[in-house]
């Protein structure tokens, strides 16, 4: 996981200082496409809301194990400029109940929520085009889908297209 911490400079990655509310939560990055959330700043917080943009430049991304470990995360708004969410993103977010994946999201990383143990309802997009390894492994939601598939006879979990276990 990068040094998020480095990219709060205003000489770094704005001409423009971050709302001071995004920093209190939020560490993240720039890159050509837009800003990266790179982590959280207080795991106390249970409820989190990322921004679609950060001084009019658009959140894009989440970054690899951006949120990983954050245990008292039970609910995140992830919101429409996201277009992909990284490896490992958010594992270990044992409180995380519920996810909405906006339909703008076209790839989640391997294992983005692994052990994500209260995980058991989550709205996936119809449009996802990629799928790391196992983003959904060790998850009453990936436990139901596979129970899902052996009930039907099947020896695969699917989503659209894209082959989640065989």
């Amino acid at each position: 996981k990068p040094d998020a911490g480095l990219f709060h400079s205003t000489t770094f990655v704005f001409n423009r200082v971050p709302s001071q509310e995004v920093l209190k939560t939020f560490t993240f990055l720039e890159d050509t496409a837009g800003i990266i959330i790179t982590g959280y700043t207080d795991d106390t917080i249970q409820e989190a809301v990322i921004p679609d943009n950060v001084n009019g430049i658009p959140v894009v991304g989440i970054g690899n194990e951006a949120f990983s470990g954050w245990g008292s995360l039970a609910s995140i708004t992830i919101p429409q400029s996201v277009t992909w969410i990284g490896k490992l993103a958010f594992k270990d977010c044992i409180s995380l109940t519920g996810l909405v994946i906006p339909d703008s999201v076209i790839k989640i990383g391997a294992f983005a929520f692994q052990g994500c143990s209260l995980l058991s309802d989550i709205s996936l997009p119809s449009n996802i085009s990629e799928i790391g390894a196992l983003p959904f492994i060790d998850t009453p939601f990936w436990e139901t889908k596979v129970e899902q598939a052996q009930n039907s006879g099947d020896d695969a979990v699917v989503f659209g297209d894209q082959l989640l276990y065989r």
